[in-house]
C-alpha cells in the first residue's frame, strides 16, 4: 500500500465525488425547503419530528428525484468496486509495479459476470436466512423475537456475506492471475479456503481492521460534542482521515490476499501434461477404453 500511495488516494477520490453528487443533492433540497421556513437552526440542534412531518409532503418530490440520483450512483459504485478490484489484483501482483488501468481495462466486463455468479445466489441465501429469521421469531416472545432479529439475523447475514465474498476475492485472483475462465474462476473461488484454510485467518484480519475504521466513522457522527460549525467540520476532517485509512487499508488486503495466492504456483504447462500422460498410459489402458480420448503426446 505504501508503494502505491496513488491508488490509495484514486480510491479516496472517486467515493468522495459520488458521495458529494448525492450528498449535494440532498444538501440542496433541505436547503431549499427548509431554510426558507425558520426551522433549520432548530433541525441542527435536534431532531424533531413534529417539523419533519410538517414540510414532508413538500419534499416528497424532491426525495424522489434524490432517491433516483442514488440509485445511479450506487450502480456506479458496484461497477468502479468491480474494476477497482481486478486492476488492484493485475497491479499488485509480482513486484507490484503492473498498470491498474490495464487491469481495469482487461477484466472489469469478465469481473462483473464473475460478481453476478456470486451475487445472485447470495441473494437468495440471504432471503432465506430472513425469512427462516423472521419465521423463527413469530414463535418466540418479545425477548426472543428482539435477539433474533436485532443479533441473530444480523450475524447471519454478516458472517454469510463474508463468506461469499472470501469466496468472490479468490475467484478474481484466479480470473486475473491464472486467466481462468468464468465458470472455472467460479469454482475454484469456493474451493480455495477449503484448500488453504489460512486464508480464512487472513482474511478475517483484515475484516476487523476495516469494520474497526467503518465503526469508528459512524461514531465520530453520533458523538459529536455539539452540532456548532466548528464541531461539524471538525468531524468531517476526522471522518475524511478515516476513510482514506479504510482506501488504504482496501489497498493492503487485496494485496495481502494476492502475495498469499501467489505462495501457490500454478503447476507448470509440463507438468501437467506429464500428469496426465502417466495418467493416460497406467497400467497400459488408454483412456480411450474408458469412454475418454487419449491426448496426443509429441
Amino acid at each position: 500500500m505504501w508503494h502505491r500511495r496513488g491508488l490509495v488516494l484514486l480510491l479516496y477520490v472517486f467515493g468522495l465525488v459520488l458521495a458529494v453528487l448525492v450528498g449535494g443533492a440532498v444538501s440542496r433540497l433541505l436547503s431549499v425547503e427548509i431554510g426558507p421556513t425558520g426551522f433549520s437552526g432548530r433541525l441542527t440542534e435536534r431532531f424533531d419530528i413534529v417539523l419533519w412531518a410538517d414540510f414532508w409532503d413538500g419534499i416528497a418530490a424532491g426525495l424522489a428525484a434524490v432517491a433516483r440520483q442514488a440509485v445511479i450512483a450506487g450502480v456506479i459504485m458496484m461497477i468502479w468496486k468491480v474494476a477497482s478490484s481486478v486492476g488492484l489484483i493485475h497491479a499488485l501482483q509480482g513486484d507490484a509495479r503492473l498498470s491498474f488501468w490495464e487491469g481495469v481495462s482487461r477484466f472489469t466486463l469478465r469481473g462483473i459476470s464473475l460478481g453476478l455468479l456470486y451475487l445472485l445466489p447470495l441473494l437468495v441465501l440471504l432471503t432465506l436466512v430472513v425469512i427462516a429469521g423472521e419465521a423463527a421469531a413469530s414463535d418466540m416472545g418479545e425477548v426472543g423475537a428482539f435477539w433474533t432479529r436485532f443479533v441473530v439475523m444480523p450475524l447471519a447475514v454478516i458472517l454469510l456475506a463474508a463468506t461469499v465474498d472470501l469466496f468472490h476475492d479468490y475467484a478474481r485472483m484466479h480470473l486475473v492471475l491464472r486467466q481462468a475462465k468464468i465458470r472455472r474462476a467460479w469454482l475454484e473461488g469456493i474451493k480455495w479456503p477449503f484448500r488453504h484454510f489460512r486464508s480464512v485467518f487472513l482474511y478475517k484480519i483484515w475484516f476487523w481492521i476495516s469494520a474497526a475504521l467503518w465503526i469508528a466513522v459512524l461514531l465520530v457522527g453520533f458523538y459529536m460534542p455539539d452540532q456548532t460549525l466548528g464541531a461539524v467540520m471538525a468531524a468531517f476532517v476526522i471522518q475524511q482521515a478515516l476513510i482514506i485509512a479504510r482506501s488504504g487499508v482496501y489497498v493492503s488486503w487485496i494485496g495481502a490476499e494476492v502475495a498469499f495466492f501467489e505462495r501457490y504456483a500454478q503447476p507448470a504447462p509440463e507438468v501437467e501434461a506429464a500428469v496426465m500422460e502417466a495418467i493416460v498410459s497406467a497400467d497400459g489402458i488408454p483412456m480411450a477404453a474408458a469412454g475418454g480420448s487419449a491426448p496426443e503426446v509429441s
